[in-house]
């Protein structure tokens, strides 16, 4: 009689148990979903100021109109689950440069400017400047590679070049930085020579240095890797 009582006691303490816990998961799925529907903006358009910024669902504006431009469809829900490429970060123009974007506003990543538009994400990195030289950072907003680099190009196979004193060979400026974050869809593909100058040398998606940056061109430092 006891024994069968203490086994009742168990199976309903059992069963309370795994209810709360399935409780727990509900509503942390309810919250999490909640959560990621206030958190969508949505791109919004002054024209008195032709400048752009961010409103919610329920219309209300959320980051006033001061970008230039904003990378992305018009149309596109951000900062939302639905949206894996715009999720945490979102490419804006302010004062003629691109930068990554938080949903709270802050300029996270002075981005380079790549392909007419903000630096892709290769192998889940993204090129930023800080202070004149260049790092990584992933689709999350965490730096992965600090920026220590003149160049880096992006990631292929794992790796990428990097130099250090190398520069963006113009015509008219010959000692153009190798990379900028300024947003300049009109230059012309002629004016545009090569990266030159420098020691080069090549990284790992870890950041550490797996050819020496010791070559004087970009061309020696690929023959060096394909010797490997």
């Amino acid at each position: 009689m006891i024994k069968g009582i203490g086994r009742d006691y168990r199976t309903r303490k059992a069963m309370q148990i795994i209810t709360s816990i399935l409780c727990a998961l509900m509503f942390l799925t309810m919250s999490t979903d909640g959560q990621a529907d206030r958190g969508e903006l949505f791109v919004v358009h002054d024209p008195k100021t032709d400048l752009y910024g961010f409103k919610d669902k329920q219309g209300r504006m959320v980051i006033l109109p001061q970008f230039e431009h904003v990378m992305v469809p018009s149309e596109a829900a951000l900062f939302s689950s639905k949206n894996k490429e715009f999720f945490v970060l979102v490419p804006v123009v302010k004062k003629g440069k691109i930068w990554r974007m938080t949903r709270e506003g802050l300029l996270k990543f002075e981005t380079v400017f790549f392909d007419n538009g903000p630096d892709y994400y290769e192998e889940g990195l993204s090129r930023f400047i800080k202070d004149g030289k260049v790092g990584f950072h992933d689709t999350k907003g965490q730096v992965v590679i600090p920026p220590l680099y003149d160049f880096a190009s992006p990631f292929r196979e794992g790796h990428a070049n990097v130099c250090q004193g190398c520069y963006a060979h113009y015509p008219k400026m010959p000692t153009y930085p190798a990379l900028s974050s300024s947003f300049c869809s009109s230059m012309r593909e002629d004016m545009y020579k090569s990266v030159v100058g420098g020691k080069w040398g090549m990284i790992d998606r870890q950041g550490r240095v797996v050819i020496p940056l010791i070559h004087d061109s970009w061309e020696a430092m690929e023959a060096a890797h394909a010797s490997q």
